[in-house]
């Protein structure tokens, strides 16, 4: 980390989500080398990449599990006329959530 900036600093500037040019602007009016900015800004943006990952495998995890009960409640079929809802509905929304996930987990 860089000299001077605290660890708590940074976690707090990334979830304001502090522009990278405002938060430049704001370290060379303090007085920062350029090499001491440049680690801050990618200190910054790496806890904002991993805040973003985080929830994307929580929402593909979720989506897996909605799948995966889903899949049980339609081969069990506990209640017949229920059965669309489960193989379809579920299914469906399982998906989009699986999908959602991942696009937050690899963009």
């Amino acid at each position: 980390m860089a000299e001077g900036i605290d660890p708590l600093v940074v976690e707090r500037w990334s979830m304001e989500r502090r522009v990278p040019e405002e938060l430049r602007a704001m370290l060379v009016s303090e007085g920062y080398e350029e090499a001491s900015i440049r680690m801050v800004l990618e200190a910054v943006g790496k806890a904002q990449r991993g805040r973003r990952q985080w929830k994307g495998f929580a929402c593909a995890g979720g989506g897996a599990m909605l799948g995966f009960i889903s899949c049980v409640l339609s081969l069990v079929n506990p209640v017949p006329d229920l059965y669309g809802l489960f193989l379809y509905g579920f299914t469906s929304v399982a998906m989009v959530l699986i999908v959602a996930g991942l696009y937050l987990v690899l963009e």
